[in-house]
């Protein structure tokens, strides 16, 4: 009996001491800045693990940061990212699968001095060559004419001269392909100039179809399915100005509107554009070193995305393709004249699934800041110019009524689209800037306070949304590992 007393004794106490553990667990305080995907990741994973106080800080006022699904036509509309990447150890993927569908377009170029398309041949050709430079992770597989450069332009550029020396192609159109293909990369990249962008590179592409669309529902689907009811306390149109005291468990964040609030953990999500552009008022005290060389060193750029809206669809539904134009130089006094010059960075019209009387136009390179800028009457004479233009083998083809355009460069929230490696890095020989920008700062007794997710801290899945959610799940499981370790 008093054998049995002790026992009953003993586990009555650990339990006593579990549940104490598992309060504090559920009591700590943990602030998430940002409700995009990384924030969104890391806050509902918390959750699943018995973490409640947990709050969300949102300076928008949706969820979703870079994924922006909105209403236009018939169905929604992403300004942001638009295609889920790939299906092999795709979170999205897994998450999603039975609301994504696949459309495999076909690209057609047109030359704006007729409307043709391009000679199937020279579009083989620039795809190719466009494949050739980008996503490299060493130099032994670059092509030969690029054995000795190191940025994505700069191998452009050689390669361009490598293939005209051969004497294959009509030398002027060559050069007006060269000039829409540097777009096309710059899209790709998000990279206003593409002589920023390394050579080499650490991105992983991963297997499967790379344009799966959400048919007409939006990437916001993802944040439903990641949700699944899950009642998550956001603040939205809360701005965070400073975060003081970051390397002790008793964080300071003040937001700018006066309302100011202390935690034990921060994550940190908003984009490296933020980070480039605050950091250095944002933090006290300053981020240590190694931080602050990533932030500076990654690459953050920005493409412009216009929806535009057609009283009735003059384009095949049935045969889905990617509309680009080449650019003659006939029409250069002309665009001049209407101040149009920045229609030489369109890269493409696609077409948007559930959506049959819209187009996306992107646009790519260095105007892409001054794009940004336009009035949409400037954007729509120049839109309408451009189809005028290079649609010379469509019947019927109509303007568009209606517009809307991304805003991600002049939006201080975001200030850029996505992150990529950039060649100056490269040159001085820096790695590992991406797992140090997501390192934890520690406190003094080695629990983690200050934490980094998003895109840009994914070694190897930046720049997409894949990437992010996981760079949420991975911090999220930081805290709980060590919350585990004091539980043992």
């Amino acid at each position: 009996m008093r054998s049995t007393s002790v026992r009953f004794l003993v586990v009555l106490m650990f339990s006593h001491i579990t549940s104490a553990f598992t309060n504090n667990q559920n009591n700590v305080s943990i602030v998430i800045i940002g409700a995009g995907a990384a924030g969104i990741a890391a806050a509902t994973r918390l959750m699943e693990h018995t973490f409640t106080n947990v709050q969300i800080l949102e300076a928008e006022d949706y969820i979703g940061g870079r994924v922006r699904s909105v209403e236009f036509g018939d169905a929604y509309v992403d300004l942001g990212a638009e295609y889920c990447h790939g299906q092999k150890d795709n979170v999205v993927y897994e998450l999603a699968k039975n609301y994504l569908a696949s459309e495999k377009p076909e690209l057609v170029i047109h030359y704006s001095e007729n409307g043709e398309p391009l000679p199937h041949k020279l579009q083989e050709t620039l795809l190719n060559i466009s494949h050739t430079v980008s996503h490299r992770s060493d130099n032994s597989s670059l092509p030969h004419p690029c054995k000795n450069v190191y940025s994505e332009g700069s191998c452009l550029d050689y390669v361009f001269k490598f293939e005209s020396s051969k004497g294959k192609i009509k030398h002027e159109l060559w050069k007006l392909a060269y000039e829409w293909l540097k777009s096309y990369a710059s899209a790709t990249e998000s990279a206003i100039h593409l002589d920023d962008v390394s050579l080499i590179s650490e991105y992983e592409e991963l297997e499967g179809d790379q344009m799966l669309t959400w048919q007409g529902q939006g990437f916001k689907t993802i944040f439903n399915i990641m949700t699944n009811d899950t009642k998550l306390n956001v603040k939205f149109k809360t701005k965070v100005v400073k975060i003081l005291d970051w390397t002790t468990d008793s964080q300071l964040i003040l937001v700018e509107d006066g309302y100011n609030l202390t935690a034990k953990h921060v994550i940190f999500t908003p984009s490296l554009g933020v980070l480039k552009s605050t950091h250095e008022k944002l933090f006290y005290p300053s981020l240590l070193d190694e931080r602050r060389i990533s932030i500076d060193q990654i690459g953050f750029g920005v493409l412009v995305k216009v929806a535009l809206y057609f009283n009735k669809s003059w384009w095949s539904l049935d045969n889905p393709k990617i509309l680009a134009c080449m650019w003659s130089r006939d029409h250069d006094d002309e665009m001049d004249k209407l101040n149009l010059r920045w229609l030489r960075q369109f890269v493409a019209f696609t077409r948007v699934e559930g959506n049959p009387n819209v187009l996306m136009a992107w646009f790519a390179g260095e105007k892409t800041p001054q794009i940004e800028s336009l009035a949409e009457e400037e954007l729509l004479k120049g839109i309408s110019f451009l189809l005028k233009c290079f649609t010379g083998t469509y019947s019927n083809v109509s303007m568009p009524s209606k517009l809307l355009s991304s805003k991600w460069l002049a939006n201080l929230n975001f200030r850029g689209a996505f992150s990529f490696d950039a060649v100056k890095a490269y040159i001085d020989g820096l790695s590992g800037l991406r797992e140090a920008l997501g390192s934890p700062t520690l406190s003094a007794t080695g629990m983690p306070t200050l934490l980094f997710a998003g895109e840009a801290t994914h070694p190897k899945r930046y720049a997409t949304v894949h990437g992010a959610i996981e760079s949420g799940y991975r911090e999220a499981d930081r805290l709980i590992k060590y919350y585990k370790s004091i539980k043992s």
